[in-house]
């Protein structure tokens, strides 16, 4: 009597805890391939639909000789190209980065010997900034829209800029981007990478939860969770800190 007692309770208690569990957002689902005009017309509607995101993070910065540091975070995004990310360690401000209207803005560590420690990592995360509000939006909507070319299992974009030519890998099965990455035109211009996986459908929008940034520097992951898509940002989402400075 006792064990069958105990053993309705440790049923009961697993359903409870089944029912509290977070929900995971669901898989990208099969996208029903027709041709590249459709295939564009409807990235190009995935991106304009696609108005404000907000997510917790976890950040990893990575030297180009390998050593790695990580953060804990909170990434913000407006479309066309506004785009917040902050780090911090031990509820400790590391690094807050905002680019909006005005340019980009850097606010780093008071401390100024572990600044100019922790300062290159921090550009680098600021150029993952750049590229990341690039590609979520104007790499699709901007006219003239990109070239399109199938390669197999990938369709391949390529739009040309004064910088030289953007390519986006989208995988044809979910028409994903699965990869960005620039051809540098003339001496001097860095060359970069930013990779999308995990894919998930959040309020009805594939998006990649890991984000991945990849150049000469280094590298920059960032592994979102807790994404909330097109919901309400606070009215200074985008206001830098007193102490932040402005970079070219």
């Amino acid at each position: 009597m006792r064990r069958t007692a105990f053993n309705v309770m440790l049923v009961t208690v697993s359903l409870t805890l089944a029912g509290c569990a977070p929900k995971r957002p669901p898989e990208v689902g099969a996208y029903r391939w027709v041709d590249e005009r459709t295939a564009l017309a409807d990235l190009r509607a995935r991106a304009a639909a696609l108005k404000t995101l907000s997510a917790e993070c976890g950040i990893t910065l990575t030297r180009a000789d390998g050593e790695s540091v990580q953060f804990d975070g909170a990434l913000v995004l407006e479309n066309p190209n506004h785009v917040r990310l902050r780090a911090w360690k031990f509820n400790r401000a590391v690094f807050d980065l905002t680019l909006n209207d005005d340019g980009l803005w850097v606010m780093t560590l008071d401390d100024p010997n572990r600044r100019e420690q922790v300062l290159p990592a921090t550009l680098r995360a600021a150029d993952f900034l750049r590229e990341l509000s690039l590609f979520t939006g104007g790499f699709f909507t901007q006219e003239p829209p990109p070239k399109t070319e199938v390669r197999g299992g990938t369709l391949l974009l390529t739009r040309e800029t004064t910088h030289g030519l953007l390519h986006c890998e989208a995988d044809r099965a979910t028409l994903t981007p699965r990869r960005f990455y620039s051809e540098a035109q003339g001496a001097g211009e860095g060359r970069f990478e930013l990779k999308l996986s995990k894919y998930r459908e959040v309020n009805g929008i594939p998006w990649a939860l890991r984000l991945e940034a990849v150049s000469e520097m280094g590298r920059v992951a960032v592994e979102q969770r807790d994404v909330e898509i097109n919901g309400e940002l606070a009215p200074q989402a985008f206001v830098p800190p007193k102490r932040a400075e402005r970079r070219p």
